[in-house]
């Protein structure tokens, strides 16, 4: 039997890959180890959405060649797609796989036949996995959509993916009733630019149509949306979650400035009175509703003013969490152009502001949901530290409870009673 090991960068959609990758090679008889050292083949899925992010990929291959030289290095992703240059000037490294041959990793692999390496990308449908990925996750992740046709002017990732792609909505149906025979009570949506889900087709449809459908079929207990853009979180989307407890109450939206002259330099089709709207609106509706929102500090031309309204923007809306970016130019992107560039140190310092920011706002909203009831999916790895069973409510709190191993996997009810001096939640088993 041989064995192969996968590390994985970056966002839930390359999470899904390589647990399809995983699961293809399984399935082929090959046994996946936990650590890099024995593995016969190393496969390292990358990232690129900043720098930063392709340094880290970079450091992650060179470790993993270091630790095992004799393996077979395989490298993909996003990284892999836009960069092959950086990574073919590491040593060791067999294959450099873009996008448009990731999905022939396994069956190259296990036939022993060159995988092709073309980084071209002119892929124009929507391509999967052979067998239904399940991953080491309690909760699942279906990627329904890939690509993006955004453009927005810092971002690299539609030139890493391509064009927006959808999954057909039978296939999503399918793949959801498979994931709860396998014991799944949770599915997490996933794609780049999930409210274009069904756009591409010749018989255009839409992301909440699909909900709809999702809704209407007596398939798996909880489905998530993994992120949606602000302007694509629709009436129809909210009221979904407010009339049926099968849609989490839980929303990761992309805000990236809370200034309309940036926003406006960023290409985001939106501005500050539409977002703080649209969250006044889902709040009401929902009012457990945890929402996250990205930003990006230090975009070029953001200037301390600039900067102080974003900081106050943000400080003033009922959300959960922040995910704080520093801004990273990215070759290829219109504003890697840009000529007002932010000093790093001072990108540093907004970094450190906002997410101070988001540490009060998360302990804001949990504090709200002490003692209240919440339905929550056990993991099936316990807390590291307390050894405790973590629980994942619909409203995405993570909660430290007692109990036996019977209860993994399972949809329970719990209360969350308390913090620690760690900001960790703690909970009982109703």
């Amino acid at each position: 039997m041989k064995t192969f090991y996968i590390k994985t960068l970056g966002c839930k959609v390359n999470r899904y890959e390589s647990d399809g990758i995983a699961t293809e090679l399984i399935n082929y008889g090959f046994k996946k180890t936990k650590t890099m050292h024995d593995a016969e083949i190393c496969i390292i899925n990358t990232c690129t959405v900043t720098s930063k992010a392709g340094m880290q990929s970079r450091q992650a291959i060179r470790k993993i060649t270091n630790s095992n030289p004799s393996s077979k290095i395989i490298v993909t992703g996003c990284h892999a797609q836009i960069e092959p240059e950086l990574i073919k000037a590491i040593e060791n490294v067999d294959e450099i796989i873009g996008h448009n041959n990731k999905f022939h990793i396994s069956d190259t692999i296990n036939k022993s036949l060159p995988i092709p390496n073309s980084n071209r990308y002119n892929d124009t449908t929507f391509k999967s996995f052979k067998h239904l990925v399940k991953g080491e996750m309690t909760r699942a992740y279906l990627k329904i959509q890939d690509g993006c046709n955004s453009y927005c002017s810092y971002c690299i990732i539609p030139y890493a993916r391509g064009k927006s792609r959808s999954m057909p909505e039978n296939e999503i149906i399918t793949n959801l009733k498979q994931l709860y025979l396998n014991g799944f009570n949770e599915a997490i949506l996933t794609g780049i630019h999930i409210g274009a889900w069904g756009l591409d087709f010749t018989k255009k449809s839409t992301f909440s149509r699909l909900l709809q459908n999702i809704m209407m079929e007596k398939t798996i207990p909880r489905i998530r949306i993994s992120s949606i853009e602000p302007n694509e979180l629709t009436d129809d989307i909210i009221n979904f979650a407010k009339d049926n407890t099968r849609l989490c109450d839980h929303f990761h939206i992309p805000l990236q400035s809370g200034d309309d002259e940036i926003l406006k330099k960023m290409e985001r089709p939106y501005n500050t009175k539409f977002f703080k709207n649209l969250i006044v609106k889902i709040n009401k509706k929902l009012p457990r509703v945890s929402l996250g929102i990205d930003v990006i500090a230090g975009f070029p031309g953001e200037t301390r003013d600039h900067f102080e309204k974003t900081y106050s923007f943000i400080k003033d809306l009922e959300i959960s969490y922040l995910h704080v970016f520093p801004y990273s130019p990215r070759k290829g992107t219109k504003a890697y152009e840009f000529s007002d560039k932010v000093d790093i140190s001072e990108i540093k310092s907004r970094c450190s502001f906002l997410r101070k920011l988001s540490n009060e706002k998360k302990n804001e909203f949990e504090s709200k949901m002490i003692n209240k009831n919440f339905k929550a999916v056990i993991q099936t790895k316990r807390d590291k530290k307390t050894n405790l069973l973590k629980a994942t409510t619909s409203n995405y709190l993570s909660v430290l409870v007692k109990g036996e191993n019977d209860l993994k996997e399972k949809i329970v009810d719990i209360i969350p009673i308390k913090w620690d001096e760690n900001n960790k939640l703690y909970g009982i088993v109703n």
